[in-house]
């Protein structure tokens, strides 16, 4: 038997619990209908304290476990929390707003072959509702695949949420340094398992969709640019991430902040400087429509 793990950060999110435990629901049924015998169980880390989670009574179909942290602690201990109180061999960490396709797991476990992570294309929602392709072309799952983007440009996998990853083989790193400020803990978990040499395969389906919050952006990119920080700052503890790479991903943080506040004479003498950074980053912005999908 298979088993699969849906771990989902949970924060005042009542409002989600139908179709979250509806789309689980459905992933197990696309799964016996393939005639794969599976258990799939929902992993709820409440991480909104004064809230008490009350599950749906018709959550039968699947194992339903709700986890109460006592303090506000993140999203990244809500994924490690999740994982340590999980039973599946594969994990998905899906956003208490995010949705998958019925088929999700079904079509993700298909593609495995081996694989320690399946990739699939997602669409992500626009702040008109409108929806955009995340992967445009093979080759911007190849950029995908390749630690250079991470650290010199930006997390290339929109979110987790769009990925089956087997859970034996996330780094225990990921798991001991716990970023507190939401926003990178999943590309410190890419750049680990890619500096590990595990293997990502890509799936061409659409099978996620990330969900427009409504935030707003110049907030998200400041809380972003402190979550890299504390990505970094961990990064300088584990041996086999090469320093040279950790100052190279600063770098191009602080660059990116630098760009936002100057004007356009600046920015391009700030580019000129940082050519090294620059030139990888037209290559792969190239390589995005290679293969494109119409």
């Amino acid at each position: 038997m298979i088993s699969f793990s849906v771990i989902t950060p949970y924060y005042k999110g009542e409002k989600y619990l139908p179709a979250l435990i509806h789309m689980v629901e459905k992933n197990l049924k696309a799964l016996q209908d393939a005639k794969i015998e599976a258990m799939v169980e929902l992993i709820i880390v409440n991480d909104s304290p004064k809230e008490t989670v009350l599950v749906p009574e018709y959550s039968d179909k699947i194992q339903v476990q709700v986890i109460n942290h006592k303090d506000n602690s993140g999203i990244h201990q809500a994924r490690v929390t999740g994982l340590q109180n999980c039973r599946g061999e594969y994990v998905i960490f899906l956003d208490q707003d995010d949705e998958i396709a019925d088929s999700f797991l079904h079509k993700q476990y298909i593609k495995v072959n081996g694989a320690d992570v399946v990739v699939s294309n997602a669409y992500l929602q626009q702040k008109d509702f409108s929806m955009s392709l995340h992967f445009r072309g093979k080759g911007q799952f190849k950029n995908a695949f390749e630690i250079g983007p991470y650290i010199k440009a930006h997390n290339q996998i929109i979110s987790p949420g769009q990925c089956l990853i087997r859970k034996a083989a996330i780094p225990d790193e990921w798991k001991r340094y716990i970023i507190r400020t939401n926003g990178s803990d999943d590309l410190f978990l890419w750049v680990l398992m890619l500096l590990r040499k595990n293997s990502f395969v890509m799936n061409e389906e659409i099978l996620y969709t990330h969900k427009f919050t409504g935030s707003n952006l110049s907030a998200e990119e400041e809380k972003m640019a402190q979550s890299s920080i504390e990505a970094a700052s961990f990064m300088k503890k584990i041996d086999y991430v090469p320093q040279k790479m950790i100052s190279m991903f600063m770098r191009n943080r602080e660059m990116k902040i630098n760009t936002r506040a100057g004007n356009t004479i600046s920015n391009i003498l700030l580019a000129i400087r940082n050519a090294d950074l620059m030139l990888p980053r037209i290559w792969w912005k190239m390589r995005t429509c290679m293969g494109k999908y119409n």
